[in-house]
Formats: structure tokens, sequence, C-alpha cells
């Protein structure tokens, strides 16, 4: 069957609000130059009208998230997305915005860049834990190649206190303290790792969703003009269900 149909042959009512939602997002603010075209422009679309809608919706999602510097890894096409979408489809047809931005290839790799989804079950407990995750979300935020000197200075007294030390860069350092409980670990110290990691330019925004162990962080270039448009879509997604 048509990917097209599969994905809008029914609740043609809700997809349309959907896709008005992002489109609304993807406006360009009054002070604000055009865009450059989205990565995928150009490519063929659909003929009948609910092709139509579905086409627009995604390009629309590709269009808001590649304003404010969210893209696809280079080496995904538009096909693998069209699969991905298909895999988690009830879900896009309600929240496409923020359910695109987490998407999966088949090898399970995320398939948008700057973007990090914490589905890790595992209580961070130790330092040595910290650390990994530290690693992981620098990865995700482009910035782990910046990361130098990192040390942790566990407390003498006190063996899951302490605090581990970090540069960003040449002068940017971090001092993030950790209290380990064994059974939760320190959700304050990793929510501060985020912003902590951010590249020049960029700011971690964090949110809920669905289906998810733990938020959803992307590092969005808050000097686009769209950032603000951005963060209002995401917003009414996750209000609207």
């Amino acid at each position: 069957m048509n990917f097209w149909k599969r994905l809008f042959g029914s609740e043609e009512t809700e997809d349309n609000a959907a896709e008005q939602t992002v489109e609304n997002s993807a406006q360009a603010p009054a002070q604000a130059e055009a865009p450059a075209p989205t990565r995928f422009a150009g490519v063929t679309t659909p003929s009948n009208e609910l092709a139509d809608a579905g086409e627009r919706l995604i390009s629309a999602c590709l269009t808001t998230l590649e304003r404010v510097d969210i893209e696809p890894k280079p080496a995904v096409e538009l096909a693998d997305i069209e699969d991905a979408v298909l895999d988690d489809l009830d879900m896009f047809r309600r929240r496409p915005l923020t359910t695109m931005m987490a998407l999966r290839d088949p090898s399970e790799e995320l398939i948008f860049s700057h973007v990090y989804v914490d589905d890790n079950d595992k209580v961070r407990a130790t330092p040595e834990d910290l650390v990994e995750y530290l690693d992981e979300v620098a990865t995700a935020a482009g910035s782990d190649v910046y990361i130098i000197d990192l040390v942790v200075f566990p407390d003498p007294d006190t063996p899951n206190h302490g605090s581990l030390r970090f540069r960003k860069g040449e002068w940017d350092v971090h001092d993030i303290s950790y209290e380990l409980d064994p059974d939760f670990g320190d959700v304050e110290a990793e929510a501060k790792f985020a912003s902590a990691v951010s590249c020049p330019g960029r700011t971690a925004y964090t949110f809920e969703a669905a289906y998810h162990t733990h938020p959803v962080t992307v590092w969005v270039n808050e000097q686009e003009a769209y950032a603000t448009n951005f963060r209002a879509a995401v917003e009414a997604e996750l209000e609207a269900h």
C-alpha cells in the first residue's frame, strides 16, 4: 500500500490539525530572512489529497527541525524517515514533531543529530556511571571532542558524594556535585549535564516524551529566529495530547 495512504488513510481531521500546528511553527518571524530549501526539497510528492497532506506534515516537521539546526545524520535518506515513522505511526499522528526527533533506524541509532533519548533503565549509582553518561550526552550534543581534563573528586568521608569536574574548550570549567543514592542515583546532577556540554550558540531543551524512560533532550540553535516557534510547537504538542 502507498506509504502516504497507510500513514494518512484515516483520522484526517486529527492529522490536519497536527499539520497546522507544525506548519505554524515553521512560519518565519517578520524579521527573519527567507530560509534555504531543506535537505529533502524537491523529492517527488504523492498525487492524491491525503498523500499530499501526509507529505506536507513530514516536510513541515523537517523544515522546523532544520531551522533550529536539528538535521538528519548524513547517511539518512527520506525513505529511512518514512520507515521509522511507520514503526511509531499512532504516536506520529498525535505528536509529529516530538516523535520525529526521537526516531531510530533499524540499528537503533537516532536518525537526527543533536538529539539525546535516554531509554536506559540502569540506575547511575557510581561516579563511573556518571562519567559514562557524560560521554553519551556530550557525544549527542556534538561537544565530546571539546571535553577535556575530566576529574572525579570523591568525598573521602562519604564515597557516594563528590563532584565531577571537566573543562569544555579552553576556558569553560564545570564542577557538578553529586550525591549518589544506590537505588536512584542523582537525577538532579544528571539534569545539569545537558546544559554543561552545550556547544557555543546552542541551548539544551529537555521535554517529556511518550514511551521513553527519561526526557528527550535536543540542542537547538538559539541564535536562529525560529527557536521560539520551535519550542512553542513542542509545548503545543505535549499539551494537546
